[in-house]
């Protein structure tokens, strides 16, 4: 398969379709709202990140320990 070359007076000419003002401000208007929750949602990730090291780090050294019932642990019936 080849490719086709295109010179600029070629491309000039083509007309690209746009829509309307108001699609493009509601538009706009969505992108920025997902962008928004991208931020919330990261530093939510950021957050929980946080503290599960320190968490983890007191499960691991013995510092916090965790106890089962009997029926909490599998294989337990």
């Amino acid at each position: 398969m080849n490719q086709a070359n295109y010179n600029r007076n070629e491309i000039s000419v083509l007309t690209i379709p746009q829509p309307p003002y108001i699609v493009q401000v509601e538009i706009a208007k969505l992108t920025a709202a997902v962008d928004a929750k991208l931020v919330v949602e990261e530093n939510r990730k950021n957050a929980y990140a946080a503290l599960f090291r320190p968490l983890l780090h007191d499960l691991m050294t013995g510092r916090v320990r965790v106890g089962f019932s009997g029926s909490a642990v599998c294989g337990n019936v």
